[in-house]
């Protein structure tokens, strides 16, 4: 069965549909919930959900999804964030399994506390689990080398707030996998605190650069 839930952070959204009309936030919101429920989504499907027979679909809903291997439509961030929320889930069931929690031990503890903390605090200030925890992209070596580029922006220190992740993620939107590997790469080469366009793909290879619009991180439904 289908988790009916999923992480929703309701900011977040209303900054991705800041250029719809209400009437496409409608149809919006209606594609993430199929697409939470049944998976990727058929050409045919979506024209049925939304009324459009003949009709080009709406591009201000359409460029926030990308195409899969079979043709058909998905929201990356709702099915990182359906992922994220199955193993929650999984691991929630595997500790029940296992008693829950463990019985807090009697008596008074031995020794006074030394008053020193065991460890850094994380760099994220916004209580997120740590940056190594998460999946920002289904693209296992690009998810790596943006975690590694984090890591670099913590050297430099600075702090990765959800916000400034979320622009990064941006910056990067409009270009395929390995364009996006290439921005990154050319960022922890040089140190830089922001990623920048490859000067050098525009000049030499525009024509040959295919840009893949989509919007899932301008959704961030799970933060």
């Amino acid at each position: 069965m289908n988790d009916p839930a999923v992480l929703f952070y309701t900011s977040d959204f209303l900054t991705g549909v800041i250029d719809m009309s209400m009437e496409e936030r409608g149809m919006y919101i209606t594609l993430l919930c199929y697409q939470h429920q049944k998976g990727h989504i058929d050409e045919k499907t979506i024209r049925f959900l939304l009324g459009y027979a003949k009709d080009n679909l709406p591009e201000v809903i359409m460029k926030h999804f990308k195409i899969d291997n079979e043709g058909k439509y998905y929201n990356a961030r709702m099915d990182l964030e359906k992922d994220k929320r199955s193993k929650f889930v999984e691991t929630r069931r595997e500790n029940g399994s296992k008693g829950g929690r463990p019985a807090k031990k009697k008596g008074k503890p031995i020794g006074k506390p030394s008053g020193k903390p065991l460890g850094k605090p994380k760099d994220n200030l916004m209580g997120n689990e740590n940056d190594n925890d998460n999946i920002y992209y289904n693209n296992k070596e690009l998810n790596n080398i943006f975690i590694e580029y984090l890591d670099l922006r913590k050297k430099l220190k600075l702090v990765n707030t959800d916000r400034a992740i979320k622009l990064l993620l941006n910056k990067l939107e409009p270009y395929n996998d390995d364009i996006k590997y290439k921005m990154l790469e050319q960022a922890i080469e040089h140190s830089w605190k922001s990623i920048y366009e490859l000067k050098e793909e525009k000049k030499d290879n525009s024509d040959e650069i295919k840009l893949v619009r989509s919007g899932e991180n301008s959704f961030h439904i799970g933060g």
